[in-house]
C-alpha cells in the first residue's frame, strides 16, 4: 500500500500536464497541491514576490471554482477539497504578507 501511495504521489508531482483530478485519488491531489504550495511559497518569499504568488493562488482558486464536474459527485468532492486547501493557502500567504 505504501509503495502504491508513493508511486501515485510521484505521478502527481512529476506530471508535466498538471494535476489529474479525474484519475487520481483526492488525498494525492491535495498532498501534491500542498507540496507545490510549500515549494512555491518558499521561492516567492526568497525572491520577494509573495504578493505575486498570492495572486497566482487566487487565479488557481478561480479555476477550481469554475471546474465543470459534469454532475459527478466524486469529482465534485475532490474539487471541493482542493478549493478548501487553496483558500487556506491564500490565507497563509496573506498572513505572511501582513506580518
Amino acid at each position: 500500500m505504501r509503495l502504491t501511495l508513493d508511486n501515485l504521489l510521484k505521478k502527481c508531482v512529476q506530471s508535466s500536464s498538471g494535476l489529474d483530478i479525474v484519475n487520481m485519488p483526492s488525498q494525492m491531489c491535495c498532498l501534491a497541491e500542498m507540496l507545490a504550495f510549500s515549494n512555491n511559497c518558499v521561492k516567492a518569499i526568497q525572491q520577494g514576490k509573495l504578493a505575486n504568488y498570492k495572486q497566482d493562488l487566487q487565479k488557481q482558486l478561480e479555476s477550481y471554482t469554475q471546474f465543470d464536474n459534469k454532475g459527478d459527485g466524486l469529482l465534485f468532492s475532490k474539487v471541493k477539497a482542493l478549493i478548501l486547501d487553496i483558500i487556506h493557502n491564500i490565507q497563509v500567504a496573506d498572513d505572511l504578507l501582513n506580518d
